[in-house]
């Protein structure tokens, strides 16, 4: 693990902190690692308590044990995904952020202008989940509406037959946790 500006990365020391509740934290002399369990998926956090030396954007380094595919700005390995980034400064202002990968780098890359820190940059890391009717076509329009609760979720198809009933519709309901 590495970071600081474009093009000056340097290597990040991290040392555990304390664990709470759901959350780990690993602290840094100017960057936090944090871990959160949540039911959709494990929240993996950064907080950048001060700007690090230079000018341009802020830059952090980690390293996959396998090179992830790129898919409109998430990351895959198979049915593991890291995407969603979300980074925010000390007033709750929503920061310009990249996420990119080459090889098993991947790289979280902050538009740090005119930020107040500590900034909170914040991926998220979850299984993607496929859910299908178990008698569907192609016309019953399954996944039309869609209403999730925790690891729930309720999944419409407002055309589909049931017996002589056409376009009845039907929801399915399905049951999360990977």
């Amino acid at each position: 693990m590495a970071w600081g500006r474009a093009g000056r990365l340097r290597p990040l020391v991290l040392k555990p902190a304390h664990a709470r509740a759901n959350r780990v934290e690993y602290r840094g002399k100017a960057l936090s690692a944090w871990w959160r369990i949540l039911p959709l998926g494990d929240e993996e956090g950064f907080t950048v308590e001060h700007a690090p030396a230079g000018h341009g954007p802020v830059v952090i380094e980690l390293r996959a044990n396998r090179a992830p595919v790129l898919r409109d700005g998430t990351l895959a390995w198979g049915r593991l995904r890291y995407g969603k980034l979300w980074v925010t400064d000390a007033r709750g202002r929503v920061l310009p952020a990249r996420l990119t990968a080459s090889g098993r780098r991947i790289f979280l890359r902050l538009n740090v202008a005119h930020a107040r820190y500590p900034i909170r940059v914040d991926p998220l890391v979850w299984i993607q989940q496929e859910v299908t009717p178990s008698n569907g076509s192609g016309s019953d329009l399954f996944g039309t509406s869609v209403a999730v609760s925790g690891t729930s979720a309720l999944v419409g198809a407002p055309y589909q037959t049931v017996g002589s009933n056409t376009y009845q519709g039907v929801a399915y309901p399905s049951r999360g946790g990977g």
